[in-house]
């Protein structure tokens, strides 16, 4: 490693969930990590979570350590028209999960949750449409969909042409992660007009802000609370709507790029 050198740490996910990760990947991240953590001159953390793991876990000095979140460009996601094949896939009303199939998302729990609250509520008209490539570990995953067929409609990935009518359709954006770096769909989905409710863990109150409705993503109780909360008041779903502008505003790659610099130039300049 270079005796002048920054990099980023997106997260240390493998600290608290190292089962979630094939072999191969946890030793991956664990020796790349250390080499990268022991030989950085400075640490580009994405969020104030990740920053106090590494403190925390691997006693990494504070001073060392500077937070950059991550940015967002607002898209012209308005003008984007759902395809003919995706959109014979949509049911009329749904709540939303997309992500990358893999353990540490939660979704079989999820899917549990979602299952409770149709028996409870038979009235209730709408499905769980998730979205997402398989990534790892995900054969249980897909495996729970296909128990659930009648409830869950998955899509599988869809081109970005028609992510965001996707996310524009969605009555509700459901994410129960049990660890994130960041949670850049939570952005995404502040862009399209969508109430969010996500996990109360890691750094997604940090992304989400008073914007967003957060739950324990071990509790289904707190899970079907939240999502019949805000299925059945149109006044709250305006007001997170309006909180999520203004949430997302807070978050521009201009910004991020001249704190990146700014590092740069610190570590450049040292002795």
């Amino acid at each position: 490693i270079h005796p002048k050198s920054v990099y980023t740490e997106h997260d240390v996910a493998w600290i608290y969930y190292p089962e979630i990760f094939t072999k191969s990947m946890l030793w991956f991240h664990k020796i790349f990590s250390w080499l990268a953590r022991n030989g950085a001159t400075k640490i580009i953390s994405i969020s104030e979570s990740t920053k106090k793991d590494l403190i925390n876990y691997y006693k990494v000095p504070s001073e060392k350590i500077a937070v950059i979140p991550h940015g967002y460009t607002v898209t012209n996601s308005a003008n984007n028209v759902l395809s003919a094949e995706v959109a014979a896939k949509l049911p009329e009303k749904y709540i939303l999960f997309l992500s990358t199939l893999q353990p540490r998302k939660n979704l079989e729990f999820l899917i549990d949750a979602f299952r409770e609250l149709k028996t409870e509520h038979p009235e209730l008209p709408h499905k769980l449409v998730v979205v997402g490539k398989a990534g790892w570990k995900f054969q249980e995953i897909l495996r729970k969909i296909d128990e659930n067929k009648d409830i869950v409609a998955y899509l599988g990935h869809i081109p970005d042409g028609d992510r965001w009518p996707v996310y524009r359709g969605a009555d509700l954006f459901i994410h129960p992660s049990l660890y994130e770096g960041f949670g850049m769909w939570i952005l995404e989905a502040f862009e399209c007009d969508v109430p969010v409710a996500v996990s109360n863990n890691s750094s997604l109150p940090e992304v989400g802000g008073d914007a967003a409705l957060y739950f324990d993503p071990t509790s289904k109780k707190e899970m079907k609370a939240i999502i019949m909360q805000v299925l059945n008041d149109s006044a709250l779903r305006e007001q997170m709507v309006a909180r999520g502008k203004m949430q997302l505003a807070n978050f521009s790659w201009e910004k991020c790029a001249r704190e990146t610099l700014a590092v740069l130039e610190e570590v450049g300049h040292q002795k």
